[in-house]
Order: structure tokens, then sequence, then C-alpha cells
């Protein structure tokens, strides 16, 4: 029998696929440096907008208008034709946010001054989009991604012993994901809107709004849970990769809705990949 560690894929053999991991020793030297100072720059305006919106929270207790959830942006579009090193340059920038790699490269961030160099930053495995099935959800891929995630990390903190969270608090994570999932897919399989009664549209509108406010709460105790795990590593922002949506049939604004719904939200940060000309 072969070595059971055939059966594993590392990061490393993406290359077969034509996707290749762009860790330089300089970031400055990278043939996708541009990619990347484009990225860091959004991460930096990101990372404002969630320090004054956590500040005016914090202070006020609500929001003005101007700075209302729905306009959060912290979304960052990896652009290109196929074969052009999108993927690639998204994946490492991905790795270089979650190892904090760019702490490596002092003079750069130095002197670009960013408000971002020292938080944590925290990826559930990457979404590739073109391996949707028709019947597949983002949301709910998303979820299940989160709840995979937090098992991995569960098992690896009982390997370094050095954990200071509970059982109790692993099983009422478990059981906050489990919930938005339900909550979720039971909103789903609801009559369409065209067939409800005013009364059911009504239903229908505030438990999509209440979705997204559990998922809000959800992102926020993860995050606090996860840096606790990880022998007590602060981390600030959960990150969520899709890559290829261009590439998932008939399922492309779907994709798009869940993120504008769902994911545009503090402590989250989603990174995207796509043809433009075909995604169009």
């Amino acid at each position: 029998m072969s070595d059971e560690r055939e059966l594993l894929i590392p990061f490393e053999t993406f290359d077969t696929r034509g996707i290749r991991k762009d860790i330089p020793e300089k970031i400055t030297s990278s043939f996708f440096f541009d990619i990347y100072a484009q990225a860091f720059k959004l991460v930096d305006l990101i990372d404002k907008s969630n320090s004054k919106y956590e500040e005016h929270l914090h202070n006020a207790g609500k929001l003005r208008p101007e700075l209302e959830l729905n306009d959060f942006q912290n979304v960052i579009a990896f652009i290109g034709r196929r074969g052009t090193g999108k993927t690639s340059s998204m994946l490492s920038f991905l790795e270089m946010l979650v190892t904090r790699y760019f702490q490596s490269d002092d003079d750069y961030f130095n002197n670009a001054k960013f408000s971002f160099i020292h938080r944590g930053f925290y990826a559930i495995p990457y979404t590739d989009a073109s391996m949707l099935s028709k019947h597949d959800d983002i949301f709910e891929t998303v979820l299940s991604k989160m709840l995979s995630s937090l098992d991995f990390e569960v098992g690896e903190s009982y390997i370094r012993r050095n954990s200071t969270v509970s059982e109790s608090e692993i099983k009422r994570l478990r059981e906050e994901i489990c919930k938005v999932y339900n909550h979720y897919s039971s909103l789903k399989k609801k009559e369409d809107i065209e067939n409800a009664s005013p009364y059911g549209l009504m239903e229908k509108i505030s438990n999509k709004h209440s979705v997204r406010e559990k998922f809000i709460q959800l992102v926020r105790k993860y995050i606090g849970i996860i840096g606790q795990i990880r022998e007590n590593k602060k981390v600030d922002y959960l990150v969520i990769c899709i890559d290829d949506i261009d590439m998932v049939q008939d399922k492309h604004m779907e994709i798009m809705q869940c993120i504008h719904q769902y994911f545009m939200i503090p402590k989250v940060i989603v990174l995207v990949s796509f043809n433009k000309p075909i995604f169009c």
C-alpha cells in the first residue's frame, strides 16, 4: 500500500493547475508587487473603515447614515484573463495576510504607514466557484468551511495544549454556526416572494435581515474564539476567498448578491477573482 501522505494535496501542488504560490524574500521584488501594493492599500482602507465603525459604535451606540452596513466596502477583486496569474496573486496575497509575512518587509510598510500592520487575519479554506454545483449555495459553503476550520483548530490546540478555550465555549460556537445555517436554509425553503401573502412577504424580508445580523454576531464570536485557540493570538478579521466566479454556471449574480447581503460587514474581508469580460 502506498504511503498515506501521498493522498494529501499540499498547497504547492496547485502549480499543476498553473497556480503558483509567490512568497518572495522581499515583497518589493515580487513579480506581483504592483498587485500586492494595490491590495494592501485596499486592506488599509478597509481597516480604517472598521476602526471608524467600531469607534462610533462604541461611543454612540448607534450608526450615522454614512456608516450604515449597506455601504461597507470590504471586497477586493483580482481581475484578469485566464492564465494571467490572478488566482496565483490572490492566494499568495491571502497567505501573506494570514502568516503576517508582510512584517518581514519592514521598510516598505513603515514608509507606507499602513494601519493594519498589527492586525490579525484568519482565512477559512478558499472556495473554487467553478467547483460549485447548481445545488451548492455560497453562504452555506462558507458556514460549512467555518465549522470545519473550527474543528481543525480545536484539534491543533489539543496538540499544543495551550488553548484557554473551554469545551463548552467550542460547543456553543458550533451550535451558533448550525443555528445560522438552519435559519438561512429554512429561509430558502419558504415559498417564492411572488406567491407569498403580504404577511409571508414581510416575514421573509424580516428573516433575511435577521440572518445578516446573526452572521455579524457569529463572525465576532468566531474570530474571538479562534484567537484564543491559537494561543491567545488576536484575530481581527475573517477572510473569505472566492475564486473564479466567472466560471460558475448560472450562479454569478447569486454569488455576488450573497456577498453584498451577508459578507459586506465589519470584521470580514472578501477576496474574489474573475475574468471581467466573461463575468459581464
